[in-house]
């Protein structure tokens, strides 16, 4: 394989190439191509490698501090820009374990303090972009919309097939006024084992794998986070997300935003080993949220009297429907519902160890829970309730489930517990 040194002047120079009145596509054969500013791709034009295993673009210390990405997407309409089949491998010390250490460029990051390089990726003002079949090997930044920068709004897009290997934000989506479409995304550790220093800086708890702000409308299909956070903003409005599997006690998914009726869907939720609380959290401007098709799972690390799932926002409408939960913490809840409401139905609650020291689900004087056609897989040996509620409601319903000796506990005055068996 090659080496071409500097070579953004050659790639910039072939991609100003106008063929019958329109920008050329630019090939990078297989080789690595050290790049030391921005590669300029425009509307209606391609930026194609060989492969991800075959054309590298090389990003050091170098780089120009003051470029927005290492490739820069413009144009808008009916030819948005494209990318595919090329990884990028950005220099980091992989002796460095503190996120504290690294700098920008323009601080004067060093090989040895690890740096917060500009995007792989920024997509300007671009729309109807394609990115497809590419991974990043030890960056800061993956794939990213700066909305406040760029205000033109974005849609129509297709990413796909993208491995990421960042330690700051593997994607960030916003401002997506007219759709897009996002398939097989999975930030991982990419360019660094797990037995290096560098890992503790990925696994600290403030890697983010993808964040989505306004969001029209647009669908997700198959992304799996490996270790980083999930995150919808408040400007979050509606999308529809499939097979989401969040992977490892780091990877939570936060939903602060979305528009009533049409909301946030998601057919097809995995969770694993939660050990935080609210490692499933929806608070602020959440309004409708429909999960169907869930698998969630806490740990025996979890935190005393914590909740894996965390519903905390005036009016939302949370509904998850034909799942299952195991818990494995005595003392940790699968569900806390301090305001707005909670709708879980057909879902299968496993248990490990015991006697169970805290109710599974919790609901405060401003929450509201619709509990149906539940199966307890592990009957109680202890006093507690599976489910207690903190004030009186004609909101809250419990029928259908099928306790195994569980109790349904009503903490106001005056109220008792029932429903030993089914009820």
């Amino acid at each position: 394989m090659r080496m071409e040194s500097e070579a953004e002047s050659a790639i910039n120079a072939a991609a100003d190439t106008v063929v019958n009145g329109e920008a050329a596509n630019v090939r990078l054969p297989a080789g690595s191509y050290r790049v030391l500013s921005q590669l300029n791709i425009k509307n209606g034009q391609c930026l194609i490698g060989d492969g991800v295993g075959n054309t590298n673009l090389l990003i050091n210390t170098d780089f120009d501090p003051d470029a927005p990405g290492v490739v820069f997407f413009s144009g808008r309409e009916q030819l948005g820009p494209c990318i595919r089949d090329i990884n990028f491998s950005f220099t980091q010390p992989l002796t460095q374990s503190s996120r504290a250490a690294f700098k920008t460029l323009t601080q004067g990051c060093t090989a040895t303090s690890g740096c917060k390089y500009p995007p792989a990726i920024n997509l300007g003002d671009s729309n109807r972009f394609k990115i497809s079949n590419i991974r990043v090997s030890n960056g800061w930044d993956g794939i990213i919309h700066d909305a406040v920068t760029f205000t033109s709004g974005s849609g129509g897009f297709v990413i796909e097939n993208i491995e990421m290997g960042t330690l700051n934000i593997g994607m960030n989506l916003d401002d997506i006024r007219d759709g897009g479409f996002v398939d097989n995304f999975h930030l991982f550790n990419y360019g660094f084992g797990a037995a290096t220093p560098l890992y503790s800086v990925y696994e600290d708890g403030d890697t983010i794998c993808a964040r989505f702000g306004r969001f029209d409308g647009t669908q997700v299909n198959n992304i799996r986070c490996f270790i980083g956070k999930m995150e919808m903003t408040a400007d979050f409005t509606f999308g529809q997300f499939s097979n989401l599997k969040l992977d490892s006690a780091q990877a939570t998914l936060s939903v602060a935003g979305s528009v009533a009726g049409l909301g946030l869907q998601i057919s097809g939720l995995a969770k694993s080993v939660a050990n935080t609380d609210c490692a499933i959290n929806f608070t602020d401007q959440v309004s409708t949220v429909d999960i169907s098709g869930f698998v969630v799972t806490n740990a025996a690390a979890a935190p005393t009297s914590s909740s894996l799932i965390c519903v905390n926002a005036t009016g939302a409408k949370i509904s998850m429907v034909s799942g299952s939960a195991r818990l494995v913490k005595t003392d940790a809840r699968l569900a806390t519902v301090t305001s707005g409401s909670l709708y879980m139905r057909g879902a299968a609650i496993n248990f490990v160890g015991g006697p169970w020291t805290t109710p599974v689900i919790s609901v405060g004087s401003s929450g509201r829970l619709v509990f149906q056609d539940n199966n307890f897989l592990v009957a109680s040996t202890a006093d507690v309730g599976a489910v207690t509620f903190a004030s009186d409601s004609n909101l809250n319903m419990v029928s259908g489930n099928n306790w195994n000796g569980w109790k349904v506990g009503l903490l106001f005055a005056g109220a008792s517990c029932f429903g030993n068996g089914s009820g």
